[in-house]
């Protein structure tokens, strides 16, 4: 843990250290132009970050892990594929976004404030919504099937 003294306060706060690789201390514009691999392997690190510090991220890849094998068993059609792909595609985009987001508010300012409440209450808003509409595609894909029988 990294141990932060706020601005204006003699407070110490404990800021839990997050395992992404080490960036070179150099200029945004000098980030952006790392390599594809470079930039890939950031990409990676993030999402190993939230696998390995979100439990709600581990549950979704858990239930996509096992749509993935109902639609197998299933012997789901391309359509139903491609819909399932997009909406966990949808989900677990919304999910890394909300962990950024909330890494980040609890870095810049880790007190409780109003604003910030409603902007973390937004994001788990979106994952809801990706997820509930996730559910319904897929409970409209197990009626499509059910019909066929």
């Amino acid at each position: 843990m990294r141990i932060k003294t706020l601005p204006n306060s003699k407070t110490l706060v404990k800021i839990p250290a997050i395992n992404c690789p080490k960036r070179p201390s150099q200029s945004t514009a000098a980030l952006k132009n790392q390599s594809f691999l470079v930039r890939f392997g950031y990409a990676l690190a993030g999402i190993k970050s939230a696998f390995g510090s979100e439990s709600s991220f581990r549950i979704q890849l858990s239930i996509t892990i096992g749509v993935i094998l109902v639609l197998g068993i299933l012997r789901a059609n391309p359509l139903w594929w491609a819909l399932h792909l997009l909406c966990f595609g949808a989900v677990l985009t919304a999910e890394m976004f909300n962990t950024a987001l909330e890494h980040l508010i609890d870095h810049i300012h880790p007190e409780r404030h109003t604003a910030i409440g409603v902007a973390k209450d937004c994001a788990a808003g979106a994952v809801l919504i990706s997820s509930g509409m996730s559910v319904l595609v897929f409970a409209f894909f197990l009626v499509d099937r059910l019909a066929a029988y």
